[in-house]
């Protein structure tokens, strides 16, 4: 974490964006991650932008907000393959994380991440609406596009997840340029409370008793078969390299790469009539 005392203008910040197929990480997937590293001042450090196939159809509503068509993300990286250097990317604790709207984008980067069985970032986490909403109270809207027109910024490109990030940016540079008494890592961390990757409601937990068999392939990432009832493809044996048990919704998971299907997916355990260890 920063030092308390830390002069905000000598931080560095890193504001990120995703876009994804729909409102609930456990049903949708993402699509896009975009980010910026940058310093008070305004100078850009590093970017990172990158589409995600998801391995599913991106419905028309989400197509209709993000642009991002099922041919643009054909052929792109998993999102096993993106999470690993967006870690990287975030670097060190040090750097002090920001989002608009920030609880959605770190469910959905969260949950992928505990399915792979990744490591959450320990980074301070911001919300630029919970910061407008202490800095400019009254707004009748604290949407990324009401906030950026009332603070007298111009959106120069699509609704995407790099260009939202850079405008996240700018909302929160200028909201502190309003306020120049905001001036430490501690005075702003007081006016909006920082928010953690690990306080979401998708927690990786142990299996109840019945499941050692099972726990232990996942701990040693040994391919499992199992039996479903209630996918898609019926009762059908499918090959399954766990990952993790997640609970969510009251229920337990077993997330994990599906084989059959190429992609990661979440069984609730519940539904799994049986399995060996292959």
């Amino acid at each position: 974490m920063p030092r308390p005392d830390l002069p905000l203008k000598d931080a560095t910040f890193i504001t990120f964006d995703t876009e994804t197929t729909g409102l609930y990480p456990v049903a949708s997937r993402l699509v896009e991650i975009g980010a910026v590293c940058f310093r008070l001042d305004g100078e850009e450090i590093s970017v990172f932008e990158q589409l995600i196939d998801p391995g599913t159809s991106i419905p028309p509503d989400a197509q209709a907000v993000n642009h991002i068509t099922d041919e643009m993300v054909s052929g792109q990286p998993t999102v096993g393959e993106v999470l690993p250097g967006f870690l990287d990317f975030l670097g060190g604790t040090g750097n002090i994380l920001i989002a608009h709207n920030a609880k959605f984008d770190m469910d959905f980067i969260g949950l992928d991440l505990l399915r792979m069985g990744l490591p959450l970032p320990q980074h301070m986490v911001l919300d630029t609406i919970m910061l407008a909403r202490s800095l400019a109270p009254g707004l009748t809207s604290y949407s990324l596009e009401a906030l950026s027109t009332t603070l007298g910024i111009t959106r120069d490109q699509d609704h995407r997840a790099l260009s939202d990030a850079r405008l996240t940016r700018e909302v929160f540079r200028e909201l502190l340029r309003r306020n120049p008494g905001v001036g430490t890592v501690r005075v702003l961390a007081g006016i909006v409370p920082p928010q953690a990757f690990g306080r979401s409601r998708t927690q990786r937990v142990t299996p109840p008793p019945g499941y050692e068999n099972l726990a232990d392939a996942v701990a040693r990432r040994t391919v499992v078969e199992i039996v479903y009832v209630g996918g898609t493809r019926g009762e059908e044996p499918r090959a399954l390299t766990p990952h993790a048990f997640l609970q969510a919704g009251g229920y337990i998971y077993l997330a994990g790469h599906c084989h059959i299907d190429g992609q990661n997916k979440m069984y609730r355990l519940d539904r799994i009539k049986s399995y060996r260890v292959l």
